[in-house]
């Protein structure tokens, strides 16, 4: 709930894990406070950056400035697994 409510990125989700977010939640007298500071420096993810990932497709020896259409791309992958 708390990624979710704080559009944490995964790698903000995986620091809050390894920091026993979770548990020091549970302990915590003041859970606003401790919601409120951990998502004061979160990295978070808005919808746009997930568009931004690039997906790298190396094995199917393409030069890494290719940009392809989406069915180029889907012709290069039958090609390879055919």
């Amino acid at each position: 709930m708390e990624c979710s409510n704080g559009v944490w990125s995964v790698l903000e989700f995986e620091l809050q894990i390894n920091s026993l977010y979770y548990e020091r939640m549970g302990l915590s007298s003041n859970k606003e406070k401790l919601s409120e500071l951990a998502n004061i420096n979160a990295e978070t993810i808005q919808p746009v950056d997930i568009i931004k990932n690039p997906l790298t497709f190396e094995f199917l020896g393409l030069p890494v400035t290719a940009l392809l259409e989406e069915n180029q791309l889907e012709k290069e992958l039958i090609i390879t697994y055919d």
